[in-house]
């Protein structure tokens, strides 16, 4: 937090007006803002203001934030503790445990790159983002539910299928609320 707060006073706010940049490198900063931005501002940013700020804060930009922080907190504790849980099972040694992780994350990973994809394709992010939270629903209910060790093995395939696209697809649904305006697709 301290880097921040001294941040906020060394860095440069505007390309067009700062000392540390030569006039070249104030063209090419402009010119690759312009680049990236949707609205074109030749290098001039909007003064942050507490009205900027509350009006970021809309039902979406709170569902967004709320969901992506359950599910992280969800999956990423789901991370930490898949070779203890998987142990649980059956008494594997440490290397066993870990191996077995392998599976669930290549095919949480595959799915991730489909369904990330499809709510590209479809340009709906808040379905995909329904069915994650199915999958990870289920994955979690089955394994509080049953003791059948292939069961809950099933569940972290499951919960890791629902849990690594998830914050993504939150991530990309804000950033597509937040732009001023749609981006076209090539």
């Amino acid at each position: 937090m301290a880097i921040g707060i001294v941040l906020l006073f060394i860095m440069p706010e505007d390309p067009r007006t700062t000392k540390l940049l030569s006039e070249s490198e104030r063209v090419l900063a402009i010119a690759r803002m312009n680049a990236d931005a949707t609205v074109k501002r030749d290098g001039r940013k909007e003064k942050t203001t507490m009205k900027l700020v509350l009006r970021s804060f809309n039902i979406w930009t709170i569902a967004c934030s709320v969901g992506y922080i359950f599910t992280s907190i969800s999956f990423q504790g789901l991370s930490l503790f898949l070779p203890t849980v998987i142990n649980s099972l059956d008494h594997f040694t440490v290397i066993e445990a870990q191996l077995r992780t392998v599976p669930c994350y290549l095919v949480g990973a595959v799915y991730a790159i489909l369904n990330c994809y499809m709510s590209w394709y479809l340009n709906s992010r808040g379905i995909a983002i329904v069915v994650c939270m199915i999958w990870q629903t289920v994955g979690y209910a089955l394994a509080i539910g049953t003791a059948d060790p292939h069961a809950r093995y099933a569940a972290c395939f499951f919960s890791l299928i629902g849990g690594t696209s998830s914050a993504p697809l939150f991530l990309t649904w804000g950033a597509d609320n937040a732009a001023p305006t749609q981006c076209a697709r090539s």
